[in-house]
């Protein structure tokens, strides 16, 4: 299934289940960001409530998973395009910059909330 295309509640990645010997075992593939976008919602569900993983629960923390969900969408889909040639050096230097900053942003989101009480 790739939640990439088709996000539930923010959540993006692309998930391949295989059988090992009688057991299903499911792979989520995530990019760096998505990674980081997972694991600080999953530590708002812990704090704050299990519930924004399934799209209830507090309102306004809901809105900042999507539109911090949306903000990595973009990047990547303008990461694809460094990929295939299409932006200069100096746009190809912005978002590697720009993806140090949001994945430094996400680390200390993920570190805040891990000290909340």
């Amino acid at each position: 299934m790739d939640r990439r295309t088709n996000p539930s509640h923010g959540y993006r990645a692309v998930h391949v289940i295989t059988r090992i010997s009688k057991h299903l075992i499911e792979i989520q593939v995530r990019s760096t960001l998505q990674h980081l976008w997972a694991e600080f919602s999953e530590r708002l569900a812990d704090r704050v409530d299990a519930g924004i993983k399934y799209g209830i629960g507090n309102e306004q923390v809901r809105e900042v998973l999507s539109q911090a969900s949306e903000t990595v969408a973009e990047f990547e889909d303008l990461e694809k395009g460094l990929k295939s040639g299409i932006l200069q050096k100096r746009r190809r230097e912005r978002m590697t910059q720009l993806k140090q900053r949001i994945t430094e942003h996400f680390n200390r989101l993920i570190f805040s909330i891990d000290k909340l009480n």
